[in-house]
């Protein structure tokens, strides 16, 4: 599973080691509120492993859980971005 750019205004988000790749993401809003959007190319693996498992793992560095959400398909193209 990789970060894919998928729209033309998506900026780059970098970690803070060299580990971490840059990711892409679309700044938009959703009800007043500022929301980054990822979107994720899932290879061959990936997909069939989710079809069978129905399975997806989210990991978050830090303490903190932020707010966030899963989508099929592309929340900024529905929002007022």
């Amino acid at each position: 599973m990789r970060p894919i750019q998928d729209h033309p205004d998506a900026i780059n988000y970098h970690g803070n080691r060299p580990d971490i790749e840059p990711l892409p993401v679309v700044r938009c809003h959703i009800d007043g509120t500022p929301v980054l959007t990822s979107c994720w190319r899932l290879s061959w693996r990936d997909r069939l492993a989710l079809l069978i498992r129905g399975r997806l793992w989210l990991q978050i560095m830090g303490t903190a859980q932020p707010p966030i959400a899963f989508a099929t398909s592309a929340p900024y193209l529905e929002t007022n971005a």
